[in-house]
């Protein structure tokens, strides 16, 4: 067995990067078999940086306790840190070993994959599963989860038999640090697809050259100046002169500087008619057509619209009917009722008269 981490590597991440470690293990493909074991970290721009690797006799709980024992020596106890892996057994017994305090997430992925959504509409199931895996308030992953467990009702058998409530609250860091998945360190074992062949310590040169090159490259990068790859506007400086003036109320009537050469001006003089129909202006009727008669759907008569109809409604009909009931006034004479009773005491008037 044989663990490897390099200084600079458990340096940066304890100082520098976010608190996930990603863990995976893949198996050797040269003469000498064995399991080679990963674990992963993101840098600012989501970039992988191996913290530490190593090989091992098989992908079982002993093996995997010693490793993860070893990074434990390295890195040491870190608050709120998060492990990202897939749901192998041997795993989630040597992070409660080991790590007790640590967040394990699953890898939503490899869930996603072992449900086997159905063919038809798997990309709506797909959407609805990262939707379930992403959201960070409960009420909205209850929702998700439900509506989820209609489409595919295995969903919840598989948590369940998992633990559910175990994998809902370790989904939550993955939302914190804003990854939810093993593909850091599926992507590591698939750049060492060809080194898997080669002996032991070509590997671990390999990995020791690879983490190398990275450093070097990306420390080069990092001292670019990214600010010429925006607009000025953006910055904070910029930002802040925006809004530097401040814009006075303006003063009374009174107080106003009417210079002496003012000119009145009067409207500009229109020659040419503006686009569009004149509102003002009735329909012109074409050649051989009627002209449709104004119709009144409240009295059933024509020549004008409900809207300046001034016969009474129906049922202010039957109400004057059942007051005068009795007294010895009603009548059947609509034209009776054409006014309201506040109109017998108050004159009215039509302000379109005026």
């Amino acid at each position: 067995m044989v663990f490897v981490a390099i200084g600079a590597s458990i340096r940066t991440f304890i100082c520098n990067l976010r608190p996930v470690v990603i863990i995976d293990a893949t198996h050797l493909k040269g003469e000498f078999k064995g399991t080679l074991f990963l674990a992963v970290g993101m840098d600012g721009n989501n970039q992988n940086l191996p913290i530490s690797y190593g090989i091992g006799k098989s992908e079982d709980g002993e093996y995997w306790t010693w490793f993860m024992s070893k990074l434990r020596e390295c890195i040491g106890e870190i608050p709120d840190m998060a492990i990202i892996s897939d749901r192998a057994n041997s795993i989630h017994l040597a992070i409660r070993n080991v790590f007790p305090h640590a967040y394990h997430g699953l890898c939503c992925r490899h869930l996603m994959m072992n449900l086997r959504l159905p063919s038809d509409k798997k990309k709506e199931n797909k959407k609805l599963w990262w939707k379930t895996c992403k959201s960070y308030r409960l009420s909205d992953f209850n929702d998700s989860f439900n509506a989820l467990c209609l489409v595919v009702p295995r969903v919840r058998h598989t948590l369940t038999s998992i633990g559910f409530g175990r994998w809902a609250r370790a989904h939550c860091p993955g939302n914190r640090y804003h990854y939810m998945t093993s593909n850091s360190a599926e992507s590591m074992n698939a750049l060492s697809r060809h080194s898997r062949k080669m002996s032991v310590t070509q590997l671990l040169e390999f990995f020791w050259q690879s983490v190398q090159k990275w450093f070097y490259d990306r420390h080069l990068q990092g001292e670019t100046d990214c600010s010429k790859y925006c607009f000025t506007c953006y910055s904070n400086e910029v930002y802040k002169k925006t809004y530097e003036e401040a814009i006075n109320p303006l003063p009374h009537r009174s107080e106003w500087e009417t210079p002496e050469d003012l000119i009145n001006l009067q409207p500009p003089h229109m020659t040419k008619r503006q686009a569009g129909c004149p509102q003002e202006n009735h329909w012109i009727l074409s050649r051989g057509e009627e002209p449709t008669p104004l119709y009144c759907s409240r009295c059933n008569s024509y020549g004008h619209h409900r809207d300046v109809c001034r016969q009474p409604m129906p049922s202010e009909i039957r109400t004057r009917k059942g007051l005068d009931k009795g007294k010895g006034k009603e009548t059947d004479d609509p034209d009776h009722f054409t006014q309201s009773p506040s109109n017998y005491m108050f004159p009215s008037y039509n302000l379109g008269d005026f």
